[in-house]
Parts: C-alpha cells; sequence; structure tokens
C-alpha cells in the first residue's frame, strides 16, 4: 500500500544560512596500539594559505607504554579542499612525547611553531622553530624543564609573539618582539608565587597580554583545593604582571576557560561545576579600563575546560568547544560545538558528534580576509582503532539576530540549493535528542525515499540529499522527530 500524505502549502520566511564543509581527512589513519594521534593545531597566512600540523606517537617496543613523537605537517592554497604531500618536520625524533602544538603567523608571513616535548608528559622542555616559507630552522629549546600543561601563543599587530604555559600551578611567561633587528626571547616571567594558573589568553590594542586562569589554594580546614576565576594582565612598558584579580563573588568550583579582549571591551567565558562532565557554562563582559561584570549568560553545559575563542570581523563571538552528553562520563560520548553569541544572544550547531568515536578538542583558526573558519581536530574510531585528523571550513554567518528569533523548537530548513541538480543540502535544528527521519514525496503525495538518520542530539545539522535515481518535479520534504511529523517544504528538481 502506498503511503500518501495531503499537503496544506503556506508561505514561510526561508532562512539563509551557511553551515560546516564536509569534513576532511589530512592525515594518514592512525592504527591502534601501534600508532596515535592527537594535538592538531592550524593557522592561516596572510595569503590565506592554511597551515595544519599534529603529533604522531609510535611505540617504541610492541606492547610498550613508552611513546616517542613526530611533528607531521600539510598546507592547503585553495581554502582546504586540496592538501599538500605530508611533511614529517621531526623525523628524527626517536624518544620522547610531544604534548601540544601552536603556530602564530607575523607580518611577514613567517609561521612560528612551538610545541612541548617529554620523557614522562607532563613536566619537560618547550620547542620553538619557524617557517620562512621555503624551510624550517631546526628546533631550539626555549624552556628547559620547566613545561606542565596548557601551552598557548598569541601574537600582538605589532608582531610580538607570548608564550604562556603553567609549570605545575605557576602560570609563566615569555615573549619576544619581532621588529628588533637580533630578536631574542625574553626572560620567564613567573605570575606569581602563588598556586594561579593560566588556562587562555587574548592581547589589546597596546600590545598589552590579558589572561584567564584558575586559582588552587589549598584549604587547610576543609582538607581541598578552592578554585576560582582570575584575570590576569601583563604590561609590555612595564614588563611585568600587573594584575590578579579574582572574577566575581563565587562559592561553588569555578575555573576560567576562555577570553578575548577587542578594544575596551572583555569577554571571558568561565566553567562553574566540580568537573568537566558537570557544569554550567556562563559567559561575562566587561570595560577593561573600569572592571564590572556583567551579569553572567548561561548558555550551555558540560563542556570540556579547554576552548577556543575570538571575535569576528562583525563583533560576533565565536566559541568552539568539546560537549559532554553524558554527566560525568568522559569516556562516554562527546561531540564538538560552535557557538555564535552577539548581545546575550547564542546560537549552538554541532560540528561532529557520534557515540562510535572520541574527540580531541577543537582548534580553529580565522581568515579575517575572507571571514572564514578553518577547524581541525583528532577524531578515533573506537570500533576499529583508528585516529584520524580532520579539517572543516565555515563562513561566517551575520543573521544570527534572525536566526535566534526563531523559537526554541524543531525546526526544518529550506533546502538549498533549490531548484537543484542531483544534490542538495536539507538543515535542520533540533530542540532535544531523539531518533530522526527525513521523508521525501512527490506531488502525488506518495512517499518515494525515507532517509533514517537515526539518533542525534539536540543541535543543528545538515543532510545532503543525492537524487539521481529520482525523476525531474517538484518535491515536498519532512522531518520526523520519534513518532511526529514536523514541517513541509518545497523543492525542485531539474536534472
Amino acid at each position: 500500500m502506498k503511503n500518501i500524505i495531503f499537503f496544506i502549502i503556506i508561505t514561510t520566511v526561508v532562512y539563509s544560512k551557511t553551515f560546516w564543509s564536509d569534513p576532511i581527512q589530512i592525515s594518514e589513519d592512525a592504527q591502534w596500539p601501534e600508532a596515535m594521534i592527537g594535538y592538531p593545531e592550524i593557522i592561516v597566512d596572510n595569503n590565506g594559505h592554511i597551515h595544519a600540523f599534529w603529533s604522531k606517537s609510535f611505540q617504541i617496543e610492541p606492547g610498550s607504554l613508552n611513546w616517542y613523537s613526530q611533528i607531521e605537517y600539510s598546507k592547503s592554497n585553495d581554502g582546504g579542499n586540496t592538501w599538500s604531500e605530508i611533511e614529517n618536520l621531526t623525523s628524527d625524533y626517536n624518544s620522547k612525547r610531544i604534548c601540544e602544538i601552536k603556530a602564530v603567523c607575523d607580518s611577514n608571513n613567517n609561521i612560528h611553531l612551538t610545541y612541548g616535548r617529554a620523557y614522562n608528559p607532563p613536566i619537560d622542555d618547550i620547542y620553538y622553530m619557524v617557517y620562512n616559507g621555503k624551510e624550517w630552522t631546526i628546533p631550539e629549546i626555549i624552556v628547559n624543564s620547566m613545561y606542565d600543561m596548557y601551552l598557548k601563543m598569541e601574537i600582538s599587530n605589532s608582531d610580538i609573539v607570548y608564550l604562556v604555559w603553567n609549570s605545575g600551578y605557576y602560570g609563566a611567561l615569555k615573549y619576544i618582539d619581532l621588529k628588533n633587528d637580533n630578536p631574542n626571547w625574553s626572560d620567564i616571567f613567573f605570575l606569581s608565587e602563588d598556586d594561579y594558573y593560566i588556562k587562555n589568553i587574548s592581547i589589546d590594542q597596546n600590545d598589552d597580554l590579558y589572561a584567564i586562569g584558575t586559582s588552587n589554594f589549598y584549604d587547610q580546614a576543609n582538607h581541598t583545593y578552592i578554585n576560582r576565576p582570575y584575570l590576569f594582565k601583563f604590561d609590555i612598558d612595564s614588563i611585568a604582571w600587573t594584575k590578579i584579580e579574582e572574577i566575581g563573588s563565587y562559592k561553588e568550583e569555578v575555573r576560567g576557560r576562555a577570553i578575548v579582549v577587542n578594544g575596551n571591551d572583555l569577554y571571558i567565558n568561565i566553567s562553574v561545576g566540580p568537573t568537566m562532565g558537570d557544569n554550567i557554562i556562563e559567559h561575562l563582559e566587561s570595560d577593561n579600563t573600569n572592571i564590572e561584570w556583567s551579569a553572567p549568560y548561561n548558555y550551555g553545559s558540560n563542556n570540556n575546560w579547554d576552548c577556543e575563542m575570538y571575535k569576528d570581523n562583525n563583533d560576533f563571538l565565536h566559541l568552539f568547544e568539546k560537549h559532554y552528553y553524558e554527566v560525568n562520563n568522559p569516556e562516554g560520548i562527546t561531540g564538538l560545538i560552535h557557538s555564535i553569541g552577539k548581545n546575550g544572544i547564542w546560537e549552538t550547531t554541532v560540528i561532529d558528534s557520534s557515540e562510535d568515536y572520541s574527540y580531541s578538542n577543537p582548534r580553529v583558526t580565522y581568515d579575517i580576509k575572507n571571514d572564514m573558519n578553518y577547524l581541525v581536530y583528532g577524531k578515533f574510531d573506537r570500533i576499529n582503532d583508528i585516529g584520524k585528523i580532520y579539517f572543516h571550513s565555515k563562513l561566517n554567518d551575520t543573521s544570527i539576530e534572525e536566526y535566534s528569533a526563531i523559537p526554541n523548537e524543531t525546526v526544518l530548513f529550506q533546502n538549498y540549493p533549490n531548484p537543484f541538480n542531483n544534490e542538495t543540502v536539507i538543515p535542520y535544528k533540533l530542540k532535544e535528542n531523539s531518533e530522526v527521519e527525513i521523508n521525501i514525496y512527490n506531488l502525488k503525495g506518495e512517499l518515494v525515499k525515507i532517509v533514517k538518520q537515526g539518533f542525534q542530539y539536540k543541535g543543528t545539522y545538515k543532510y545532503k540529499l543525492k537524487v539521481n535515481e529520482m525523476s525531474t518535479g517538484i518535491y515536498y520534504y519532512s522531518l520526523k522527530i520519534g513518532n511526529t511529523t514536523t514541517g513541509i517544504r518545497k523543492m525542485l528538481y531539474l536534472k
């Protein structure tokens, strides 16, 4: 018996959206336990060329827990559509693990790379090397036996490179002024003799560095550590840390996560809660000339402490995170999410999520000239024990006010392009986790195609529909959530 549905056509507003590109694998497979892959990093240079890095680790002996790592590198000159042959930057390494990798690009289009390397992570050395467009310099140690975790590197508009890391629970900083005729790395400037660690950094228009982090004071009376969010500032004229200031007056476990300085505006992101898998994520703002924090805005929960945030050309904030779908189970189902915020309105999109995979934290770079996001992350196949590095791109969307005006509910959007030939994209938004199905009907209302998407988590998705087997004509599509059909839209297929 044919399935037939009758349509009532209602004129609706069409929301034009941009979505993340399909994932492109840019690394080779790493088959566990012989090899593993991780710590991705990405940067776009002044010509719009994309540079991606990651570590690949190998067992020193079969069955051994001892590993050594090398850094692999690939480049794209066409926005990430094609990538160069993978180059091994440290092929002579046969001991120690690569712990973290960071990169920046200066005004002369040189790529500066730093990474941590250790026998037994996390405590060991930080290395530095530079790419001038033709060749890489020989890696040199710039921090000896003081590296622990949370390696961060940023560059100012006037080419001062800041390197920040933590040695135990002591935040530390070095910088190099590339404007000097013979630039050299500075001495180390420790944040304080107290227990503060730095989580993220941002540089203002005066070349001063702002950092967000967390205290880790031991409460003798209650025999526990106290975590509170803190704001720090390094003044380049004074060549010293000049601000150590607690954020708010929280009584719970709170950790600083991300920070952006833009003009006189200061934006921070914090985690309220005991663990990465059990927290509330809050956003606060202030004028950095007179710190008075806004009321916190709660937009999410159960996200990793490690995240990245920046502000684009249109004054939208972008936040990239790893999300835990199961409370207090970091080994359970996870996914990568992208949140866009402005004027107290936030929209979150799921980039990638699956119960069959685990994910590294996402790394992103912003192409200012082309208003593009470029993203890399590690993805591990739990079934086949294979690790890979993937790349995505996305043109920034400036219609968040219009989009967010849609009620917080499940929505089926118009396909694009429309009319289309052979394939089109169907976007939709889920209010809650559910089994999802897309149904395609012909002009008579007969069901001609069922697309079972399976169980999906709340967020925004897109499905690429390929219809070579269908005849030219008008079709309708609907979204089935559980046992409920929602939304009916019209599309025109032209062979």
